[in-house]
């Protein structure tokens, strides 16, 4: 959201909370009165007491500003360079040896690869990942431990998209069980 539509609802709130106030108070001017003593006579006839009464006042009513005219929504145009930084979808790496070389500027990002599974654990949640210039590891977590790999799935083709850690290794990181899927 923008920061004019964040004030535009500020105001809208507000304006609410005003009218409330306006409508529950019965739009009049509260008075004020002198408590007025009331004899208590029921009392044993030595005795007499007093009570003091007030009449309950309504809280004056608030003035209510001019309403406030909607803001037109204005559209700007920003140009963006070609940077791993200004894209909002996971980034796609072309080669594993790229994703190595410039490993400090994709920590913690998501990406796409692809390559040939050379090694995978016997459960099938780890697996390494190779596609001619570099080999990585790929580790599923979480919710994606629900879609593992076959057995035997050394030589077969996989496209993988997940987050980037660098420490204590490089290594690719997957969460869900869609973030994974053979391409042969």
């Amino acid at each position: 959201m923008t920061k004019t539509t964040w004030i535009i609802g500020a105001v809208i709130v507000v304006a609410i909370g005003i009218t409330a106030g306006v409508i529950f108070s019965g739009g009049e001017k509260p008075q004020a009165s002198a408590p007025t003593p009331i004899k208590d006579t029921s009392v044993a006839a030595s005795t007499t007491t007093t009570v003091v009464a007030r009449q309950v006042s309504t809280p004056e009513p608030v003035q209510v500003a001019e309403p406030v005219q909607a803001v037109e929504p204005v559209q700007t145009t920003v140009q963006v360079e070609s940077d791993t930084t200004a894209t909002a979808g996971p980034i796609v790496i072309d080669t594993l040896d790229e994703l190595f070389a410039n490993a400090a500027s994709y920590a913690n990002k998501d990406v796409v690869v692809r390559g040939t599974i050379v090694t995978q654990c016997i459960s099938g949640c780890t697996f390494s990942l190779e596609d001619g210039t570099a080999v990585i590891a790929v580790e599923l977590i979480d919710d994606a431990l629900d879609h593992v790999l076959d057995g035997g799935s050394i030589g077969r083709s996989v496209e993988v998209r997940g987050t980037v850690e660098t420490s204590p290794q490089l290594v690719i990181v997957i969460e869900e069980p869609e973030d994974w899927n053979y391409v042969d």
